[in-house]
């Protein structure tokens, strides 16, 4: 159903599978991440925060939470989760591009050069590696400035 493009199908074969397992952390992932598509964000955060109290160490629900936290302007409750995920999988960058990213929007360049040169070192390439570059020379521009 979410292949297909019906979210509400999705969402009721997520919904129907989390009750039915109380352990899978599956499920509930995948429901946060069709209430997010929707915009439905507050529904997001309590699917990925049930998938956590299935698995605390799920790095992409961690991740995906500290997305809902962003939106909803809780950058603190972000930065823990995209930690979080970055501690339990050191190998996962994107967690790495966000907190540089936060960190930018906070003005910590120190920070947000820290964050990109360890994302570059995991993934080097595409479009997220491009960004990151760019991110670094202004960072070294505004140091030298």
């Amino acid at each position: 159903a979410e292949l297909a493009g019906d979210l509400d199908a999705a969402a009721r074969v997520y919904e129907t599978c989390a009750l039915s397992d109380k352990r899978d952390p599956i499920a509930p992932y995948n429901l946060g991440n069709v209430r997010a598509q929707q915009g439905n964000f507050a529904e997001a955060r309590t699917a990925y925060e049930r998938a956590l109290s299935r698995d605390p160490k799920f790095a992409e629900a961690h991740f995906n939470l500290a997305g809902v936290h962003e939106h909803e302007g809780r950058l603190d409750d972000a930065v823990t989760h995209l930690l979080r995920a970055a501690e339990i999988d050191p190998r996962y960058p994107e967690p790495l591009f966000n907190l540089a990213q936060l960190a930018m929007v906070q003005d910590h360049l120190n920070e947000a050069e820290n964050y990109y040169r360890r994302f570059l070192r995991l993934a080097d390439t595409g479009p997220l590696a491009t960004k990151a570059e760019k991110a670094l020379h202004l960072i070294s521009l505004h140091k030298s400035a």
